[in-house]
């Protein structure tokens, strides 16, 4: 996605619909949104130092049953990415 006004660029987002997360850049660890936002710290170093990126999928870490019946097995030791879901097309 891409917009502006005059002849500011407001956004150019590549991949407009994907989820984003906020990683501190020192320690790697996920920094929630709320804390990220406004000048936040991470909360397991304290660093300033935030970047937003895309988020591939959901680790899950217990034994999840599905709709269908089937199951996923996993566990703390033997996490499983589960990725998201991503639509084909721009909204309308």
């Amino acid at each position: 996605m891409y917009s502006w006004a005059l002849d500011k660029q407001l956004c150019d987002l590549s991949d407009y619909q994907s989820r984003q997360t906020y990683i501190c850049e020192d320690c790697g660890a996920v920094v929630p949104a709320a804390q990220a936002v406004d000048g936040g710290v991470c909360p397991q170093c304290g660093s300033d130092r935030i970047t937003k990126s895309d988020s591939a999928g959901e680790l899950i870490t217990e034994p999840l049953v599905l709709s269908d019946g089937s199951q996923i097995d996993a566990d703390y030791l033997n996490p499983v990415s589960i990725p998201y879901y991503k639509p084909d097309i721009f909204p309308v």
